[in-house]
């Protein structure tokens, strides 16, 4: 969660939903001993119960996106990353 973080704090992040359930959910986060966690509590939502999915969706997303193009364990993540012929990498 260090890296989401700095982008809050960069302003490097500049869109996020104006709802009021993913922001709930990004302010549960908790350094427990150290580590961003999400407590064991629920809240109640418009939507229902709420235990911080939306934080640990955008978290993993912005890990993912910072990952565009690069490997990991062998694996690409198919994305061209230049030079190629789009046509010719798609099979077209």
């Amino acid at each position: 969660m260090p890296k989401l973080k700095g982008a809050f704090e960069d302003g490097s992040l500049e869109e996020m939903p104006a709802d009021s359930e993913v922001v709930d959910d990004l302010m549960a986060v908790e350094v427990i001993d150290g580590i961003p966690r999400i407590p064991n509590k629920r809240t109640k939502g418009d939507t229902g119960k709420r235990h911080g999915d939306a934080a640990v969706a955008i978290v993993l997303a912005y890990e993912a996106a910072s990952r565009i193009g690069s490997t990991l364990g062998g694996y690409s993540s198919g994305i061209a990353t230049g030079g190629g012929d789009l046509d010719q990498f798609v099979g077209g």
